[in-house]
């Protein structure tokens, strides 16, 4: 099954793919559409958001979308995941016996999201608080509270956005089971000998500021030959929003380097 996407800049040029993270779908990334107009952009709703809503009936497992993921995106991606869909990202490029993926870009995303002995994370006790918290009465609250909070970070670091209204404003349309199979995701699913045997090229953005996706994972990503990585010192979660004119030289140097 295909899942429909928000198709936008050059239908001639290479594909770029936007994968939204929890709680925002993919409008949340037309900032970055919008700087790379010269690219064939096609920002992807998972199953249970946005324009996918209603499929999310149809989808069982993580297993089921990042394979529904997978058949979605055209041959010769370049694939950009925010937060938590580097997740799916990863484990789609690991399925991809069709070579459809040619890089990964994961901004402010983790092969694994819980803290370990020997992995930079997310503490289990706010892990088990999210699980807690999200019920079908509250799933509206907890969105607007999780909108706010990224609203709040930029504030804090860009006080003049032209975003902030527009997060605020905007909540996107989610079902339950959508974003309690991306917390339970987000609580079990562990990509990390996936992505150590991915053979395309990565590049990880990270903010230092950032307290859901710690920056300190870059440097256990960076053991992986092909992967590169970037910090912005000044972002958290955000960084397409809070630093977008280095997030764009960064992304088009990584880009330059790879297809030179």
């Amino acid at each position: 099954m295909q899942l429909v996407s928000i198709e936008t800049g050059n239908p001639k040029g290479k594909p770029l793919v936007l994968l939204h993270g929890w709680g925002a779908d993919s409008t949340f990334l037309m900032p970055i559409a919008k700087m790379f107009a010269d690219r064939n952009i096609m920002a992807i709703d998972f199953p249970g958001y946005g324009f996918n809503y209603s499929k999310i009936s149809s989808i069982r497992t993580f297993e089921d979308t990042a394979s529904c993921l997978l058949e979605s995106i055209p041959k010769d991606s370049d694939v950009l995941a925010w937060s938590l869909s580097s997740l799916y990202a990863i484990r789609a490029a690991s399925m991809d016996c069709f070579n459809k993926i040619d890089s990964i870009i994961t901004m402010c995303g983790t092969p694994r999201f819980p803290k370990d002995p020997n992995w930079p994370g997310l503490p289990s006790n706010i892990v088990v608080k999210c699980k807690r918290l999200l019920t079908p009465r509250r799933c509206s609250r907890l969105l607007k509270y999780f909108t706010h909070l990224q609203a709040v970070e930029i504030d804090k670091i860009c006080p003049d956005s032209i975003l902030l209204n527009h997060l605020l404003s905007h909540m996107p349309e989610v079902s339950y089971e959508a974003l309690y199979a991306g917390i339970e995701a987000m609580s079990l699913i562990d990509e990390r000998e996936d992505f150590k045997f991915l053979k395309i090229p990565t590049f990880h953005l990270f903010g230092a500021k950032d307290r859901l996706v710690p920056s300190a994972t870059s440097e256990l990503l960076l053991r992986k030959k092909t992967a590169t990585s970037k910090i912005f010192e000044h972002s958290a979660h955000v960084p397409h929003i809070t630093e977008p004119i280095l997030f764009e030289r960064s992304l088009r140097q990584f880009f330059c380097n790879l297809y030179k």
